[in-house]
């Protein structure tokens, strides 16, 4: 059973880890490789045991129940899927509204539509990642 005490360790482990990469004695590719590979266990465990924590909470009810720190509640979300040619309609015209906006965000001076109406530019946001693929 992993308990607090182990947590801390895992904890206390990484952070040696993450002070190493920033003292120069480790690559930061390495220690972000392996806490790729160690995120993804970590999400496929828990992934695995979701269904059964979740019937295990919602017997508590909408009070919920205290787990260490933690205030554990059950709960339940609705995802609406919308299948409707006239919504697809629009996000197709909204789709092209961006794709205006982008370019007026590449030209100097702007875009004008098909009504002299200056296209607002969009405004790139930009961040950084780095991509991970598994080679076999």
């Amino acid at each position: 059973m992993i308990d607090q005490y182990t947590i801390q360790n895992i904890a206390d482990i990484l952070n040696q880890r993450v002070a190493e990469v920033r003292n120069g004695r480790t690559h930061a590719v390495e220690l972000y490789a392996y806490l790729y590979e160690l995120e993804k266990l970590v999400k496929e465990s828990k992934d695995d045991i979701q269904g059964l924590a979740f019937e295990e909470v919602e017997q508590y009810g909408k009070q919920g129940l205290d787990y260490g720190d933690y205030k554990m509640t059950a709960v339940q979300t609705t995802r609406w899927v919308y299948k409707d040619a006239e919504l697809d309609r629009y996000k197709a015209l909204m789709k092209a509204r961006q794709d205006l906006m982008k370019q007026s965000a590449k030209i100097m001076g702007g875009l004008a539509d098909q009504y002299g109406e200056e296209i607002p530019p969009a405004e790139p946001r930009m961040t950084q990642s780095i991509k991970m693929e598994y080679r076999r």
